[in-house]
Formats: structure tokens, sequence, C-alpha cells
């Protein structure tokens, strides 16, 4: 999965590259008396998604949160947050949608936007590295197709991104990270963060 932040808006709406969408919502108010939704704290998910997948959200809800207050953290315990991939008949997996989750997941806790301009791709480990992911080349070219010219990439995929045809990296910036927190920096960047671990497409 690639990911294109769609929407400026805390309630994140992501293009994958086969053209499902994914929808974050919390759900705190709206509430069924004696159903599900009447338990607090609920992190759930649909659209058919397979086991990697599923396990990729848990570990983006589990990272996102090291990066909560104890005041953000209770506030999330109070609230429902569901989480729908669109085009249910299509089964989805895999776990290179992990950091994209886990900014959407913070954009909606947290009420930040993320630049539109902007995808991402890369495996999330428990400990918020950044794993490496495959089918880079696939994932640039639905990038920049989609006039998205900026992406987040697993700085273990550099060696591959060097590979890459000269005319498919024309135009594009790459940000290359090894953690989570690296992510950040270019999610809501200041023009000094920028410059940290960019590579452009002159690369």
């Amino acid at each position: 999965f690639f990911f294109f932040f769609k929407q400026k808006t805390a309630y994140e709406m992501l293009r994958s590259l086969v053209g499902s969408e994914m929808c974050i919502r919390d759900r705190y108010q709206r509430r069924v008396h004696g159903s599900q939704s009447d338990k607090r704290g609920i992190f759930s998910s649909s659209g058919n998604l397979q086991k990697v997948l599923q396990e990729s959200l848990r570990i983006a809800q589990i990272v996102g949160s090291k990066f909560l207050t104890e005041q953000q953290l209770k506030e999330v315990s109070e609230k429902n947050i569901h989480i729908h991939f669109t085009q249910g008949a299509i089964p989805k997996d895999g776990p290179s949608a992990g950091i994209s989750i886990c900014a959407a997941y913070l954009s909606l806790i947290l009420n930040k936007t993320i630049p539109a301009n902007l995808s991402m791709t890369g495996e999330l480990s428990l400990s918020g590295e950044v794993h490496k992911i495959g089918g880079l080349q696939a994932k640039l070219t639905a990038s920049k197709i989609m006039n998205v010219k900026k992406a987040i990439v697993p700085y273990g995929n550099m060696g591959d991104f060097l590979e890459l045809p000269q005319k498919l990296k024309e135009g594009m910036t790459v940000y290359f990270v090894k953690n989570f927190s690296d992510c950040l920096l270019y999610t809501s960047p200041s023009p000094r963060d920028r410059q940290k671990s960019r590579m452009p497409s002159s690369a």
C-alpha cells in the first residue's frame, strides 16, 4: 500500500495504490445504547482486511500512543475510533501502510492536518522503526500519476530509489526515514526540518 493524503482535515481520507480509500473517524458522539458503540476506547476496522494489515493497524495504534501525553491518552480512552477501507469486496493485505495509518491516527487525535501533497509508505515495527517495503517503483509511479510529488519512504529503500529510471525520479522529492519520529518532521515540517534526510529528484 502507498497512501496519498487526500484532504487537509483531521479526519484523514487516504488513497492507496489500488484506488481504495481509508477513512478514519472518531465515533465518540455517535453512540448506540446497549450496543458495542456504548463501550469506550474501541479501535475497530472494516473493509475486508487480511491478517497482516490488521496487525499493522494495531501496531500503528501502539506506536502512535507513544507520542501522546497522559491527558491525550485519557481522552482517547473515552472515544471509539473506526478505520474503514472502501471497496470491501477486494481483500487487502500487507504491512507497508503502517506509517500512513499511524500518521492518520495521530492527525485525528491531535487535530493536526497533514499536507495533501505528501504520500508515504513503510512498514512499522512495535519500537517505531520504519522497515523496507517492496514495489517502490510502482508506488512512486502511482504517486506521480496522482500529481503527488513528495513522498516519505523507508531509509532501507534508498538503494532501490537510486536504481530507478531518472525520468521517474524527475520532479520527485523523497524523504528517507528510519523511525516514525522522522516521519513527523515531514507531516507538518518547518523549513529547517525539510532539509533533513531529503533526497531531491536529481539524486
